[in-house]
């Protein structure tokens, strides 16, 4: 390890953003579960002037999650652990068991558990604010635009057009090659707001680096 830098070598894609995403986030926060992030999601939103708010999230709390089996394991799970796939299921589960499911039920149900997600992202995007690194950057982009590690590490300024991001070559340990993995692989994608303040910040990153790197020359 050397100037904060440590290098990471994992058997497979998977197991490599485990490890990234352990090292990026910090012993600290790797077997942080939902129950834990609602605790602090609903402590930092609470106020003096939104009681009947607050009242009414825990009701939803204990109803579709605390006292709810089919939300079990996903509140204790560890965050780190948990599959886009365990989510869709999930909640594909629990809104047939509370059928029907009005607009306001479809809100009290699922609003926690997006509303802790993108808490959780705000504190990540600060965390790296104050921890600048560009391996952070990089863990943040493929969670939110659902790249491949090597097609990440193949991305080009140029790629980027307008809201959308053009998929077009990927990188291994033996450099970047001008093709994808598979022929599906060539594609596009819409950017998230999120996903652009990201890539912002990967070019702010970019020009202080550059000069940090021109001062010790």
């Amino acid at each position: 390890m050397s100037g904060g830098r440590r290098k990471i070598r994992r058997a497979t894609e998977e197991s490599l953003l485990e490890a990234l995403a352990s090292w990026y986030y910090g012993n600290d926060k790797r077997n942080i579960t939902l129950a834990d992030l609602y605790a602090d999601w609903l402590n930092w939103k609470e106020t003096p002037s939104n009681g009947d708010n607050i009242r009414r999230i825990r009701a939803s709390w204990k109803a579709y999650y605390e006292n709810e089996p089919l939300s079990a394991d996903i509140i204790k799970k560890p965050l780190a652990r948990v599959t886009s796939l365990e989510l869709r299921e999930w909640a594909e589960s629990l809104l047939k068991k509370h059928y029907p499911v009005d607009k306001k039920k479809f809100s009290r149900m699922l609003m926690i558990v997006n509303q802790c997600c993108e808490y959780a992202a705000d504190e990540d995007m600060e965390r790296y604010k104050k921890n600048p690194t560009s391996a952070g950057l990089q863990i943040l982009f493929l969670f939110e635009t659902g790249l491949r590690i090597g097609e990440c590490c193949g991305l080009k300024w140029s790629d980027v057009q307008g809201n959308r991001l053009y998929i077009r070559r990927q990188a291994d340990n033996n450099g970047v090659k001008e093709w994808t993995k598979t022929i599906s692989g060539y594609r596009d994608i819409p950017l998230t707001q999120k996903a652009r303040h990201i890539l912002d910040e990967v070019a702010e990153y970019n020009i202080v680096n550059r000069k940090k790197n021109r001062q010790k020359q």
